[in-house]
């Protein structure tokens, strides 16, 4: 799942970093706080990729999607819900676009468009 041999640290603003470890566990680090975060690919049907981010104190866990249109992107902690963005989406993100993880789910190709599908199904579209 995972390309890279050791860890290296990302920047990916002035006070987040993030690094990735062959173990699957990735270590985010903001301003003074220090968290690892066990990565877990999970199944979706949208289109983009999903993940299950374990927090190491095991009290906490959050859901994310990347949407391959990198606007509908999705966690459901509270930075997130409140702002539209989050440390973890950030570093997920940054992990991706680097790929460093799997695109797991995601296309190779577009899509393809309602008018291609029409045309190859042999059918008018309805508009």
């Amino acid at each position: 799942m995972f390309a890279v041999d050791q860890a290296e640290v990302f920047t990916i603003s002035k006070n987040l970093f993030v690094s990735l470890w062959n173990n699957g566990v990735m270590t985010l680090a903001k301003g003074r706080s220090i968290d690892d975060y066990k990565i877990s690919p999970i199944h979706t049907d949208w289109d983009g990729v999903a993940y299950r981010l374990d927090k190491s104190d095991n009290k906490s866990h959050y859901n994310l999607f990347c949407a391959r249109n990198g606007q509908d992107n999705l966690c459901d902690c509270n930075g997130f819900e409140a702002h539209g963005h989050c440390k973890h989406m950030d570093a997920m993100l940054e992990l991706l676009n680097r790929g460093l993880l799997e695109d797991l789910g995601r296309p190779k190709s577009d899509w393809p468009t309602p008018e291609q599908l029409a045309e190859a199904a042999g059918v008018p579209l309805p508009f």
